[in-house]
């Protein structure tokens, strides 16, 4: 009411959070004592801009309770602020330290994140009902202030000041701290010589990498639930960390000069979360850690386990990381454990031999990258949660014929396995297979049902799968798999990256022309037909990045129908366990409502022939010379014809089809693949403008699209040899 009333006069409101409004109110003279809220979110402001505000317009606020300033960067800080704020949060706050004279005795919460304070304030201020006070990657801060005037203090968030090398021994007063981070303070030294925060829940120490002693803890700190002193320069802990026996969290990780791991911790009945990865001079962990009940996250990487546990009873586990673990070459557990998992005669006796998998039936998540495995256990199909599975970098041939009741497996990582032939043990419910670098891999999963919204395969340098197997009809049949799945959903759950259904990796360097649109470079386009008209379902898209010796982070794709954007999303990350050798093909599959909601204000721009312009443009973000060709393809719903009559056929007979059966799907006398449908219609027009391409061979002969009703189109899809002769 009162910006209705005195709509040309801000100074009169109570609150201002209009950039125009609250330059027009700083730039006055006089007093504004109604102004009770102040909020300014901006981006960078022009150096022009900067000089035309009035910082000294703050005396002239009296009551002024709330003021948050967020991304303006000022030329200097104010001389006076409110004493009745209540509620300050100014990020980049510009000057070293808050106003000699401002003393508000209502404040309860203080953030001045990246600020440029180097002390709050000098002498001691008494504000008794300050809560909060939260100063994240203030860069300058070098000394904090005497804590006996707050005496309420309950949070203390210091996290990223990397100058401060102490924090001032009046900590020690504030009873009802809950919560003091002091993560990457990587100047700080000294800590008080001991703890009695009776309240304090939360300590966190993690980067101070100069910290080489903790505090003692005393008795009354059983309030402490999270103790977290990653990257720290300790040696041991205290005897007094007996204390904490509410302790649910401990993170030692890259403790790297830590030596020894108290066995107290494994009476604690309430610990469910234990990190030491890379604490790699622990002599070994206590036998007693293995039998923790109450513990639901264990990470051991790099650890070398010295004595094995008699027995495992950690059935509440949810996630293991044994990464890079491996047992010193003097102690084999052969005898303790019926699961030998190294030959006697193994070239390489430095291997991890894992315990029995029994009883581990809330185990969701385990990591066994690195550990030099010769075998996997059969028994780890007992591992009824299991989601994710981490194998990378081991040396198994094969995969035990019990993982395929796995039937909860949604990811497994089997990245540089180089002596895995095989990968149809898998489970078929499984969403997402990393096997980048299994060069002496013969065989693909036998197809996916996944219930979940996605399915992703990468095959990055696995040559010898390639040569030995038509994966580019494999390639397809899978992506039409997915297309069918995804439509016979009720629901589907959030999309991986942003969009897709479907993706697979496979080395190639030329796209099959089942994909009908195509172009030399990163951009194609086409006249393609109204998704109502023809009941277009998707678009699946093929891509040849340029073979990279580095790393690019993402590849994107942006989608515009005539010439206006409706959409975009990440297709893949780049592969970070191996470097691409050649070039390869990246398939996937977006569904149209995906995009359908950008997509309707566009749909009534057709021409005469009830054609629309649908251009895809592709990059590599942050690297990546680009690429040597991309291509689309909608897919119809009759598209999925053939793939409905198989799964109806397989489910009948009971019999397994491999992923290119059932599709009617032969090579001619030039070793080309024929994918013949039927539909009414097709997206007739073919290639046009800058996608098209200058290559003949490169597209589907356009009577091949014409738009007749009484004779099916038929699209030949490149050879089946992928890989480019000088690869192979």
């Amino acid at each position: 009411m009162v910006r209705r009333d005195c709509c040309q006069e801000p100074e009169r409101w109570s609150k201002l959070w209009l950039y125009k409004d609250i330059r027009s109110a700083l730039m006055k003279n006089m007093e504004m004592e109604a102004i009770q809220g102040l909020v300014l979110q901006l981006g960078e402001l022009h150096n022009s801009e900067k000089a035309h505000w009035n910082l000294e317009a703050f005396p002239k606020m009296p009551n002024l309770k709330l003021l948050i300033i967020h991304g303006v960067q000022f030329l200097h800080g104010p001389k006076h602020l409110s004493n009745n704020l209540r509620f300050l949060d100014w990020s980049e706050y510009p000057s070293k330290s808050l106003p000699s004279n401002f003393q508000p005795i209502e404040l309860f919460e203080l953030h001045l994140l990246h600020s440029k304070i180097e002390r709050l304030w000098k002498e001691t201020k008494y504000l008794d009902k300050l809560k909060l006070i939260k100063l994240n990657n203030s860069l300058n801060l070098i000394a904090t202030p005497d804590f006996t005037g707050v005496p309420n203090l309950e949070k203390l968030v210091l996290n990223g000041c990397i100058k401060l090398p102490e924090v001032h021994p009046s900590i020690m007063v504030l009873k009802r701290l809950t919560l003091l981070d002091l993560e990457n303070c990587k100047s700080l030294r000294r800590l008080p010589s001991k703890f009695e925060m009776e309240s304090l829940e939360i300590l966190i120490l993690s980067g101070c990498s100069k910290i080489k002693r903790i505090p003692e803890f005393m008795e009354n700190m059983k309030s402490l639930s999270k103790l977290h002193l990653n990257a720290t320069a300790i040696t041991k802990l205290p005897s007094s960390i007996e204390h904490l026996t509410n302790l649910t969290s401990l993170h030692l990780r890259d403790c790297k000069n830590l030596v020894c791991f108290p066995s107290i911790f494994c009476s604690f009945k309430s610990l469910k979360d234990i990190n030491l990865a890379g604490c790699l001079k622990l002599d070994g962990l206590p036998k007693k850690l293995w039998n923790v009940e109450s513990l639901e996250k264990l990470n051991v990487s790099g650890i070398t386990l010295r004595e094995p546990p008699s027995s495992v009873t950690l059935e509440n586990l949810k996630e293991l990381s044994l990464q890079g673990c491996k047992e010193p070459p003097h102690k084999l557990w052969n005898n303790l454990f019926p699961l030998n998992l190294m030959p006697r005669r193994s070239l390489n006796p430095v291997s991890l031999l894992l315990p029995s998998l029994l009883g581990m039936h809330s185990l969701k998540r385990l990591d066994l990258r690195d550990c030099n495995l010769q075998i996997i256990p059969n028994d780890i199909g007992n591992l009824s949660s299991i989601t994710e599975l981490y194998l990378s970098e081991n040396h198994f041939s094969c995969l035990p014929e019990s993982m395929v009741q796995l039937s909860k497996l949604e990811l497994i990582d089997l990245n540089n396995c180089t002596r895995l032939r095989s990968l149809s043990q898998l489970p078929s419910t499984i969403s997402m297979v990393e096997a980048e670098g299994c060069t002496s891999l013969e065989t693909c999963p036998n197809g996916f049902k996944s219930h979940n919204s996605y399915t992703s395969l990468s095959l990055i340098n696995c040559f010898k799968l390639v040569r030995q197997n038509d994966m580019i009809s494999y390639a397809l049949r899978m992506l039409l798999t997915a297309a069918h799945e995804e439509i016979c959903k009720e629901f589907i759950g959030p999309y991986i990256l942003g969009g897709f259904i479907f993706k697979i990796v496979i080395p190639g360097c030329e796209i099959p022309k089942w994909f009908t649109h195509q172009s030399v470079g990163n951009t194609v386009s086409a006249q393609v037909t109204h998704p109502n008209k023809n009941k277009w379902i998707g678009i699946a898209m093929c891509v040849v990045p340029m073979a990279y010796p580095g790393y690019w982070e993402y590849l994107e794709c942006e989608i515009l129908v005539n010439e206006r954007h409706v959409s975009g999303f990440y297709l893949s990350y780049s592969p970070r366990s191996v470097k691409i050798k050649s070039d390869h093909l990246w398939m996937t599959y977006i569904p149209y409502h995906v995009i359908s909601v950008n997509m309707r204000a566009v749909l009534d721009q057709i021409d005469e022939n009830g054609f629309i312009q649908m251009e895809l443009r592709f990059r590599l973000t942050i690297g990546g010379p680009g690429f040597h060709q991309v291509g689309f393809r909608l897919v119809y719903e009759q598209d999925l014809e053939d793939i409905r009559e198989m799964l109806s056929a397989q489910s009948s007979n009971n019999t397994c089809i491999t992923p290119y059966e059932g599709l009617d799907v032969h090579h001619n006398s030039t070793e080309e693949i024929k994918l013949k449908r039927s539909r009414d219609e097709y997206e007739g027009a073919g290639a046009s403008g800058e996608g098209s391409s200058n290559d003949d061979s490169n597209e589907v002969s356009h009577s091949s699209l014409s738009h007749s009703s009484s004779a099916a189109p038929e699209v030949v899809a490149s050879s089946g040899k992928t890989v480019c002769e000088d690869t192979c």
